[in-house]
């Protein structure tokens, strides 16, 4: 079994204290059982047909393509692109610190209501 090491602010981990001790258990094996959960988890697909249609072209075999059409195949390179592009948006999303005055803004916090 792996061991993992993660930082937590005290006010975080005061909570799950107290879920745990309401629980009558230990922090670790509330951490475990909600990992555990998380592993069951269906992976989330995407109802945006554009969006599978332009992964498609990445998946998807080329043959017969001539060096030159294969240099030029503009859907693929727009496939590529957006992959590119979504995931630079991601990290940005994750990085940014929002301003939305006192209430703050969080990410994670907002996929909990």
């Amino acid at each position: 079994m792996t061991k993992v090491t993660f930082d937590v602010d005290e006010e975080t981990l005061a909570r799950v204290t107290s879920v745990a001790d309401a629980r009558q258990t230990s922090v670790e094996t509330l951490l475990r059982q909600q990992t555990e959960a998380f592993a069951r988890l269906v992976p989330i697909t995407l109802a945006n047909s554009s969006h599978r249609r332009v992964l498609s072209v990445l998946g998807g075999a080329q043959g017969g393509l001539s060096p030159r059409e294969e240099l030029h195949d503009r859907e693929k390179a727009r496939a590529e692109a957006y992959v590119a592009n979504r995931k630079i948006l991601l990290d940005l999303i994750d990085k940014t610190d929002g301003d939305m005055g006192h209430h703050g803004w969080d990410r994670a916090r907002s996929y909990d209501r």
